[in-house]
């Protein structure tokens, strides 16, 4: 009973229902896609272009052409899902306020600030790694990739991202407050 006045029931400012919840699910779905395939890429980047240095410029350029293809595929596994949501929208009359572009603005930023976020702490971990060897760190994080992967990729990847979903959920809940 205590847990319940602890944890409000029905808070007016959830987002999860109705339009409002649909639209950050949409938001929600582009980040984690965005983050899932620039963390991948920026991997395989770093590592196959290192080795594949050496061999020749055919084969840096296509493993360039399928991470530019794993990019665009999956942005465009993003915006498939704006026109649903753009026709739901004109079910809500009280979302009538919210211009298509707004929408297809928060979707497209979120992605894209997940995913370049993303990405560069993925590619530029190496050199971090190798900037903390003074500090005594270097050799750790050398020893542990996966630390390396969660304190350098990871963790400030994480950060970004929930700064920026903050701030398009509260433009979310200003511009929708009740659909």
């Amino acid at each position: 009973m205590a847990f319940r006045k602890i944890i409000k029931t029905g808070d007016p400012d959830d987002i999860r229902t109705g339009f409002a919840g649909a639209v950050w699910d949409i938001v929600k779905m582009s980040s984690l896609i965005g983050a899932f395939v620039a963390f991948f890429s920026g991997m395989v980047l770093k590592g196959k272009l290192l080795m594949l240095a050496a061999e020749s410029w055919t084969s840096i350029l296509l493993v360039l052409l399928v991470l530019f293809l794993a990019l665009f595929l999956s942005l465009g596994a993003v915006l498939l899902q704006l026109p649903g949501l753009i026709h739901r929208k004109r079910e809500h009359q009280e979302a009538q306020n919210l211009s298509d572009t707004r929408l297809i603005l928060w979707v497209f930023s979120t992605f894209a600030v997940s995913w370049f976020s993303t990405f560069f702490f993925s590619v530029t971990s190496d050199i971090t790694a190798e900037a903390m060897r003074g500090f005594g760190m270097g050799e750790y994080l050398y020893d542990f990739p996966a630390a390396l992967i969660f304190f350098y990729v990871a963790g400030p990847a994480i950060v970004v991202n929930v700064a920026f979903g903050s701030w398009i959920r509260g433009n979310i809940r200003r511009l929708l407050p009740e659909v």
